[in-house]
C-alpha cells in the first residue's frame, strides 16, 4: 500500500509540474506613464518592466539610476525600481541552457524576457551551432527595447571573467563584463523592473479628426458630420454614444446647442480606430443665427471607463453660418421700377446692323421662398431665383410676331440685391433665332436693368 501511495504522489507531481511548464506566460500592457513610457507587467515572473532604455553607463551608476527612479504611473508615483537579476554562480560557458553564461539561458529575468516572453533566438542554438532567424526579431508590447548590451543587477565578483552580469539583446547572450567596461559602443544600457503587477489603465476614448460643416445652412436644415474615434487607451471599450454640438468657440460649454447623437460604434480595441463614420445632423430651428464650430464629443453618457474624459472633444476647424430662411433667400417680391438698355445686333431676316434700345417701366415679382416669378405690361414672363444677395432669371428675349417663327428665343441675367433690398442690378445676354416669311434670321442682345423700390 505504501508503494502504491508512493506511485499516486509521484504522478500528482508530474500533473502539477506538467501544468506549470506548459502554462503559456505572458506579457500584458499596464498603459504608459506620465513620460509616455510603458509598463508592462510579466504574469510568469510577477514583475513590471519600464520599457525605456537608459543610455550607455557604468555598472554602478545604472544601478543608482534604477533605485532613483520614480515612476508617476495613473497619479501613483513608484520607486522601487532595480536592474534585472540574473542567477549567480562560477562562470560557466555554453548553449544548452545549463550553465550560467552563453546561450539560451532563461534563469535570469532579461534572459527569460528574450527567450521565453518574446520567443526569440539566441545566436547559437544548444548545440552551440549557429541558427537562422536569430536575434531581437520580436520585442511584442516593448517600443523601445534595443539591440544592445544591459547591465544586469547582479554581481559577479569571484564568479570569474568580470565584476558584473550582462545580457545582450542583440545576440542573446549572457555574459560578464567589467563593472567599468568600455566597448567602442560604450557602457552596457539599462532597464529596470520592480516587483509585482500596476493596476491596468482603461480605455481612453478620442476623436482624431472631424470634417468640417458646409459653409450655410438655415435653421430646421440637416448636413452631414464625418468623423473618427480612436481607443488610445489599454483596454477594450464596449459600446457608447456620441453626441454632436454647435458651438460660437471651440470648447465645448454647457451653452452649446445640442443638434444630434448616434451609437453605431459597437466596440472599439486597444489601439483601434472606429474608421470614418458619418452622421445626419439637424440645425434646431430656434437656434439663433450666426457662426458656429461643430463639436463632436465621444462616450456621452459616461458609460467607458477612461484614463481621462478631458479630451473626448473635438471641435471642426471651419465655421457653418446658420441663417433663416429670409436671409437665405431675401425677399425681394412687390412692385420694383426697372430701366434697362439693351445692344442689339441683327442679321438676316431680322434685319442687318445694330441697334441700342433703351426702356423703363414697372415690374411685379411674386416669390415662393427662393423662387421669383417676373410680370410686366408687356407680358413679359420671366423666372428665376434667389440665394444671399446674388439673382438671376431668365425669359423670351423677342415677344411673338405674326410671321416669325422663333427656333431660339432666351436671354439669361444674373446680379445681385442690395443689402436693404431696395435695388437690384442685373446684366444679361440672349440670342433668338428663325425664320421670317421663310427667310432665316438671327439676333444677339446684351442688356443692363436696374430695379429699384
Amino acid at each position: 500500500m505504501k508503494k502504491v501511495k508512493g506511485i499516486s504522489i509521484v504522478v500528482c507531481l508530474l500533473a502539477v509540474l506538467f501544468l506549470v511548464s506548459s502554462a503559456h506566460a505572458t506579457l500584458e500592457l499596464r498603459g504608459t506613464d506620465s513620460l509616455g513610457n510603458r509598463l508592462i507587467y510579466d504574469t510568469d515572473l510577477n514583475i513590471t518592466w519600464y520599457d525605456y532604455t537608459k543610455s550607455w553607463d557604468t555598472w554602478q551608476n545604472q544601478n543608482d539610476w534604477a533605485s532613483n527612479l520614480t515612476v508617476n504611473f495613473s497619479g501613483t508615483i513608484y520607486d522601487d525600481w532595480r536592474l534585472p537579476s540574473t542567477v549567480g554562480g562560477a562562470f560557466s560557458w555554453g548553449c544548452d541552457e545549463t550553465t550560467t553564461a552563453g546561450y539560451n539561458i532563461t534563469s535570469s529575468e532579461m534572459g527569460h524576457l528574450f527567450y521565453v516572453e518574446l520567443g526569440n533566438k539566441g545566436k547559437n542554438d544548444i548545440s552551440c551551432n549557429t541558427q537562422a532567424g536569430w536575434g531581437l526579431s520580436n520585442k511584442g508590447p516593448f517600443i523601445k527595447l534595443k539591440r544592445y548590451l544591459y547591465w544586469s543587477g547582479t554581481a559577479a565578483y569571484g564568479a570569474g571573467g568580470g565584476d558584473a552580469w550582462d545580457f545582450d539583446f542583440g545576440y542573446g547572450g549572457q555574459y560578464t563584463d567589467e563593472d567599468d567596461f568600455r566597448s567602442p559602443g560604450g557602457d552596457p544600457y539599462a532597464i529596470a523592473v520592480r516587483p509585482g503587477d500596476v493596476p491596468q489603465q482603461p480605455a481612453d476614448l478620442v476623436i482624431t479628426s472631424l470634417g468640417n460643416p458646409p459653409k450655410k445652412k438655415k435653421r430646421e436644415s440637416t448636413f452631414t458630420v464625418k468623423y473618427t474615434v480612436k481607443n488610445q487607451g489599454f483596454w477594450d471599450a464596449g459600446q457608447f454614444t456620441n453626441d454632436f454640438y454647435l458651438s460660437a468657440d471651440k470648447v465645448k460649454s454647457e451653452d452649446d446647442i445640442y443638434l444630434n447623437d448616434e451609437r453605431s460604434i459597437s466596440s472599439l480595441g486597444i489601439g483601434m480606430n472606429s474608421g470614418k463614420k458619418t452622421v445626419t445632423v439637424t440645425i434646431p430651428s430656434d437656434t439663433p443665427t450666426g457662426k458656429y464650430y461643430v463639436i463632436a464629443c465621444v462616450d456621452k453618457f459616461n458609460e467607458i471607463e477612461e484614463s481621462d474624459d478631458t479630451n473626448n472633444c473635438k471641435a471642426s476647424k471651419k465655421t457653418i453660418t446658420v441663417v433663416t430662411v429670409s436671409s437665405l433667400c431675401p425677399d425681394i417680391s412687390g412692385s420694383w421700377f426697372a430701366d434697362e438698355c439693351a445692344t442689339i445686333t441683327c442679321s438676316g431676316a431680322f434685319g442687318n446692323g445694330t441697334d441700342e434700345q433703351c426702356g423703363s417701366g414697372y415690374i411685379y415679382i411674386t416669390q415662393h421662398g427662393c423662387n421669383i416669378n417676373f410680370s410686366s405690361p408687356a407680358n413679359t414672363s420671366r423666372k428665376g431665383t434667389v440665394k444671399g444677395n446674388k439673382i438671376q432669371f431668365s425669359g423670351k428675349l423677342a415677344l411673338s410676331s405674326p410671321g416669325v417663327d422663333f427656333s431660339e428665343n432666351l436671354i439669361t441675367f444674373s446680379g445681385t440685391i442690395s443689402p436693404d433690398l431696395n435695388s437690384i442690378s442685373v446684366t444679361g445676354s440672349g440670342k433668338v433665332s428663325g425664320a421670317y416669311q421663310g427667310s432665316s434670321g438671327s439676333c444677339s442682345a446684351t442688356s443692363e436693368e436696374t430695379f429699384t423700390k
